[in-house]
């Protein structure tokens, strides 16, 4: 029931990002919020676990910086822009 909350937590990041869902369990529910939020949906066929989850997630990104967010993260609007900010230092 979070994982609207956390994609709007995403949208709202002061630096814009790329976002996209991974999921290993599908559902209509996912779908739904990827039409409502526009977000590609990636499905990971490999049922192994949540570190394999993380690595399909992680594989699907077209972006030198990655957040995995979970479906009931939360992030502050300048958390992007801060982490890329000290990556960057």
């Amino acid at each position: 029931p979070h994982i609207a909350s956390c994609i709007q937590s995403l949208m709202s990041q002061t630096h814009e990002t790329e976002i996209i869902i991974c999921t290993s369990t599908p559902s209509n529910y996912i779908q739904d919020l990827a039409e409502k939020f526009s977000l590609k949906v990636y499905v990971n066929p490999e049922k192994k676990g949540i570190a394999s989850d993380w690595n399909f997630a992680l594989r699907q990104a077209q972006t030198p910086y990655v957040t995995l967010a979970h479906q009931d993260d939360s992030y502050d609007a300048d958390f992007v822009k801060c982490l890329i900010s000290a990556a960057e230092r």
